[in-house]
Order: structure tokens, then C-alpha cells, then sequence
């Protein structure tokens, strides 16, 4: 079954967690709610259109990836604390009931409405967000289409039916409202500025389990993914993504071990949320193909084979990072922060080049509205909760 798009308006200024909670949230609840079937899996991208793009031409661009890692880590831990209250597993493929929710940076500006003449920009940016018109025409089709009830809301709703009109046929049967939260500023506005822009890098790498891809491994893969030199396809030239995913073998004194995914499904997992952000096709979601995983590495490539996905299986603490010369940028969480240090370390023993860290927010509520049973839903979005649930519910069926 195709996806469904959320729409939403242009986030709040600044983007704190509390003024992007209490904007975002009813949005992406009532989203959430009306997709939730106990019959099915469904998918749901959420597309957060900013400025997030700078640069001197529209081939040569820049973002801050503090600003955008951060607005993605928010916008996963609104995720994660609405999943956790409604009880909708949130972990990609996870069954019926679940809504596997992908965060989508899409670069607009609120002051000037996109083209409707432009072609879609599939040649490289430099990096991997796109723009409005190059979203619309390369991510379809949906099953449904949620916007927000709000005047922005009916502003971005309004331009993307513009350019879907102009660039494919929609079924308009499929648009859905859904209630807006409120807009607040937090005191005067600052002074409209370019934020200070993050390096790019050609090879870029990150490790982890990936037991169960939730909202927390989706926003640490996201968070790589900016990270990324795109070169133009007629460079001849690839800018390479290094997955490290842990082998079974060290899995195997997990906490309910035997709900473990294998590394090959794990894997899959990986690529398949990864091609929601890199992949790009006027032929829309058909032009995804996620090969099936059979060994312990595979190698996938998006964009016409500018973007390599490298998937690894990591045997030790290590992985690649202290191995790869070409790796120079590598993202951890704020939770496995000591770990990257202990690779810088590592690295430079093994006479390499320098590498840039890169951390990551880790989820939490700090700053959003919770109450009830949305508190501490950090712990129920794991890994280790979801084999647990997983587990009983096992145990429940095997008993009939």
C-alpha cells in the first residue's frame, strides 16, 4: 500500500520543542489516529516544508544541520509520545495497528510560492533536501492526504495542489483536514538571518542494532542522511553512507533474544526507511527497490548511483570507523556519545585521517506537554520493549 503525506505548515520561530509540540501536535495525532488500522501496516510521511537550504545557486547548497537535526528530533519525540499514548506501535513494518511515521525536510520559503512551470530538481543540490516542486513531483503516489486547518496550513495546501495539478492527477477524494495546534512566538523575532551551515561530507557513518526501527533510530539515520555530499550525476563521482549494524552474534544476550530480528531483516528495515529520503523518480515510490538481504553486507544505490548506501555488519565495537580511511564524519547519539570518542581515539592509533563527530539528540519529552501514560514513553519506544510486546503477544496466541 503507498503512503500517506501529513502536510504541515511552516514550524513555529524558534523551534523549541514546546512551540513545535504545541503547533504540530493535534496534526499529527489526528493523522496518526485515523490511520491506525488493526488490519494492516500503514506509512505515513510527515512533510515539514522551512528555508532550510542556502547557498550561492540553486546547485550549490548549504543547511545548518543543528537546526535541522534538532526539528527532527522533536518532531520524532511528538511521534514517539502520541504512539506511546495511543498504543499504535510506531517501528517500521510493524504489523497491523502500527503507522510507521518518516520525518521529511522539504526546502521552502513562506515568503515566495514555488514555480509551477519549474522542472523538478533531481540533479544534485549538494545535499539530500529537496524542494517543494521536486517533493511533489518524485514522492507518489498517497493513499491519503492530511493538511492542517490552519491560514499556513491552507497557504502550503494550496501551492502543493497547484504544482500536483500541474505535475500528476490526484484523486481529491483523498485529502483529509486535520486540526492545527496553536502558533505562538516566543517574545520579539529575531532578526531574519542565514544560520550558520554545516560542512558536508562525501562518506558518512553511523552504527547501531536496529532491532525494530522506531522513532529513535529513524531520527539518528536522518540525521546521517543531511549529512551527506550529493555530487551532480555527470561528476561520475558517489558520496557513500556507512551503515553499521550489529551482527546477531552479539545480540544473542538481549533481553528476550529470541524476538530479535536477523541481521538481514534489520538490514532491510534500514534500507527501506533510508529510501524514503534518498531515492528520487518522476516514477514516484515505484522506482524504490529494496533488494532482499541474504549475507552479512549489501550495497544499494539512490539518485542514479550518486548516493551509496553501504550496510555493514559490525562484529565488534568498532565497525568500520577505525578501518576506512574515506570516512571522515560519523553521528552518534547523545546516549553513545563516549563510544565515538573512544573511535576518534582509535582512529588516530590506526594512523587514519581525522573525522568530525557528530551527536545527536536523544528523545525525550524536556519541553513537551505530557501527562498520564506519555511519560517515560522514551523507554516504551525501544527496542527492548517492542521485543517484549512482541513476546507476550506470542506467548497469547500460542495458548489458542
Amino acid at each position: 500500500m503507498a503512503p500517506s503525506l501529513l502536510l504541515l505548515p511552516f514550524p513555529p520561530q524558534p523551534h523549541n520543542p514546546h512551540l513545535v509540540d504545541v503547533a504540530y501536535r493535534p496534526s499529527i495525532e489526528a493523522a496518526i489516529r485515523k490511520l491506525s488500522n488493526p488490519d494492516s501496516a500503514s506509512t505515513l510521511i510527515v512533510a515539514v516544508p522551512h528555508t532550510f537550504l542556502h547557498g550561492p545557486s540553486l546547485f550549490h547548497q548549504q543547511l545548518s544541520w543543528p537546526e535541522c537535526q534538532s526539528l527532527v528530533a522533536t518532531l520524532y519525540s511528538i511521534v514517539g509520545l502520541i504512539c506511546t499514548s495511543l498504543s499504535v506501535p510506531s517501528e517500521v513494518r510493524g504489523g497491523p495497528t502500527s503507522v510507521d511515521v518518516r520525518v521529511v525536510l522539504v526546502d521552502h520559503s513562506k515568503d515566495v510560492g514555488p514555480d509551477i512551470s519549474a522542472a523538478p530538481r533531481i540533479a544534485a543540490n549538494n545535499t539530500t533536501v529537496v524542494d517543494l516542486v521536486t517533493f511533489v513531483a518524485t514522492y507518489k503516489p498517497w493513499s491519503r492526504i492530511f493538511h492542517v486547518d490552519s491560514e499556513m496550513g491552507a497557504l502550503m495546501f494550496k501551492r502543493f495542489c497547484n504544482l500536483a495539478e500541474w505535475k500528476q492527477k490526484l484523486p481529491f477524494s483523498s485529502f483529509f483536514e486535520v486540526p492545527g495546534g496553536m502558533v505562538m512566538h516566543s517574545g520579539e523575532q529575531p532578526e531574519k538571518t542565514t544560520p550558520t551551515l554545516t560542512k558536508t561530507h562525501r562518506v558518512a557513518c553511523l552504527g547501531g542494532t536496529f532491532d525494530y526501527l522506531h522513532p529513535g533510530h529513524k531520527l539518528l539515520l536522518t540525521a546521517g542522511v543531511h549529512l551527506l555530499d550529493v555530487p551532480p550525476v555527470e561528476s561520475g563521482q558517489k558520496c557513500r553512507y556507512v551503515i553499521g549494524i550489529t551482527g546477531d552474534q552479539l545480540l544473542v544476550n538481549k533481553k528476550f533474544a529470541d524476538q530479535v530480528q536477523s541481521w538481514q531483516q534489520r538490514t532491510e528495515n534500514v534500507l527501506d526507511f533510508l529510501a524514503t529520503l534518498l531515492e528520487l523518480s518522476l516514477d514516484g515510490f515505484e522506482a524504490v527497490k529494496i533488494p532482499r538481504v541474504t549475507g552479512n553486507s549489501t550495497r544499494v544505490e539512490f539518485r542514479n548511483g550518486t548516493v551509496v548506501i553501504d550496510c555493514v555488519e559490525i562484529t565488534d565495537v568498532y565497525g568500520p570507523t577505525v578501518t576506512d580511511p574515506e570516512i571522515t564524519a560519523l553521528v552518534v547519539s547523545g546516549e553513545t556519545k563516549a563510544g565515538g570518542d573512544d573511535v576518534l581515539k582509535k582512529r588516530r592509533e590506526n594512523g587514519l585521517g581525522p573525522m568530525e563527530l557528530f551527536t545527536v539528540d536523544v528523545l525525550d519529552s524536556n519541553g513537551l506537554v505530557t501527562e498520564g501514560k506519555s511519560e517515560g514513553f522514551e523507554s516504551k519506544i525501544s527496542s527492548t520493549t517492542i521485543r517484549r510486546r512482541r513476546a507476550e503477544q506470542a506467548k497469547s496466541q500460542a495458548k489458542f
